[in-house]
């Protein structure tokens, strides 16, 4: 049944881009292009649950999205009641950006130690990221197996 759907979606969507598909997966170039300023963040939220929805929390989500609007819409029993819609340029949402920063610091120096490392181990060096009880290791991989497939890899040589 899925295969019968998906065959006429493809058809009727577009053609696959063979020059950057793969096996396991179909890249298909359709619809037309949006400018960024018109891309949304949606969340949705009950009207039970409106109040513990916490804009601080979504925010990095938000921001590495680069989606410069965030709407929060709220429902009762599927029917949506409110909308409230925030853009990056909002005060509370640069309040929000500003101290966000320090946590973005420590994520960006966290994402360099982890490039020097696999850097330092190598093209043929095995790392695995574990996050346990709070604390993120790297830790070298005594199986030289890929955990990721040779053609998927190769797209970044």
């Amino acid at each position: 049944m899925f295969t019968a759907i998906w065959s006429v979606l493809r058809h009727n969507v577009g053609a696959v881009d063979d020059s950057v598909s793969t096996p396991e997966l179909d890249v298909i170039r359709a619809g037309t292009r949006v400018p960024q300023s018109s891309v949304i963040e949606m969340c949705t939220r009950s009207c039970r649950n409106a109040e513990q929805f916490d804009l601080v929390d979504a925010f990095p989500q938000l921001y590495f999205s680069q989606a410069p609007n965030h709407y929060l819409a709220v429902h009762s029993r599927g029917e949506f009641e409110t909308i409230t819609k925030k853009h990056l340029d909002n005060p509370d949402m640069k309040r929000i950006e500003a101290s966000a920063q320090s946590g973005f610091k420590k994520l960006k120096r966290t994402l360099q130690d982890i490039q020097e490392l696999v850097i330092e181990h190598g093209q043929r060096g095995r790392l695995s990221l574990v996050h346990r009880d709070g604390q993120l290791r790297v830790f070298e991989r005594i199986s030289q197996t890929d955990c990721i497939p040779e053609q998927l890899l190769s797209r970044f040589d």
